[in-house]
Formats: C-alpha cells, sequence, structure tokens
C-alpha cells in the first residue's frame, strides 16, 4: 500500500509539474 501510494504522489507531482508549465507557456504567449 505504501508503494502504490508513494507512486501515485510521484505520478501526481509529475503532472503538476506539466500543468504548471502548460499555463507558465500560455502567459508567455500571451
Amino acid at each position: 500500500m505504501m508503494f502504490v501510494s508513494k507512486r501515485l504522489s510521484v505520478i501526481f507531482g509529475e503532472f503538476k509539474t506539466v500543468v504548471i508549465g502548460y499555463f507558465t507557456i500560455v502567459d508567455y504567449m500571451t
């Protein structure tokens, strides 16, 4: 169970990084 939650947190962290990067690019383009 600990392994699953750790993996989920890693996936969520990567997703959050992608979202932040996407909004940064959009904000830079406009």
